[in-house]
């Protein structure tokens, strides 16, 4: 796919986002679009309101002849530009956040969002995964995933025999199989590991 018909598609999919959630469309529309390989993930934001899209991860996701994929990027346009809209930068500045940690709980803020046309991608990461309800803030999230963590590190080696028991008394941090659509590679402290996206979430500054 040519990186003319990649861009256009994404045009396409930001224009759609703004007809779903109008009250959305001048934050959409304000974001400038940012089409680089740079990007570790399909999308991201910074706090200068760039929108980087992953032309590759992109071509990836409308291949296959995807009839969903403009709903499903207009719903990352929609994420993307939630982030900075609520301020995720600043607040976890305020925080002195994990930047990694951070950009989980913020994701599971945004994306229990219902949005009439827009669909969540398969690979979000939702607060049901987690074993945590919806609808509550990104610092609630990340107060109870770094409780998660620090008790995970914390927690005695069994027995080669107590093995299986132990495994099937801890919490289910892991998505399970029939709920995982996040990347399956797990960071230190039993976390999913997840996509960086960028200053415009975690107040970090990246390259890209």
């Amino acid at each position: 796919m040519e990186r003319e018909e990649i861009e256009g598609i994404v045009r396409m999919a930001r224009a759609y986002a703004a007809e779903q959630v109008p009250w959305l469309a001048p934050a959409l529309y304000a974001a400038r679009l940012v089409l680089t390989e740079s990007c570790p993930s399909l999308a991201a934001v910074d706090e200068g309101m760039r929108v980087y899209f992953n032309p590759r991860m992109v071509a990836e996701l409308v291949g296959g002849e995807n009839k969903k994929a403009v709903s499903e990027l207009g719903f990352v346009w929609f994420h993307e530009v939630a982030h900075r809209l609520r301020e995720h930068a600043e607040r976890a500045r305020e925080k002195t956040a994990h930047p990694e940690l951070w950009n989980i709980a913020s994701d599971l803020e945004i994306n229990d969002a219902r949005l009439p046309g827009l669909m969540l991608p398969q690979r979000s990461l939702l607060p049901r995964q987690f074993n945590l309800p919806e609808g509550k803030l990104a610092e609630f999230y990340y107060d109870r995933l770094q409780e998660e963590r620090e008790s995970s590190r914390r927690q005695p080696i069994p027995s080669a025999g107590d093995q299986e028991e132990w495994e099937s008394s801890q919490p289910q941090l892991i998505p399970s199989a029939s709920d995982q659509v996040s990347k399956p590679e797990q960071p230190e402290g039993g976390l999913p590991s997840t996509f960086d996206e960028g200053s415009g979430v975690h107040g970090q500054k990246r390259s890209w």
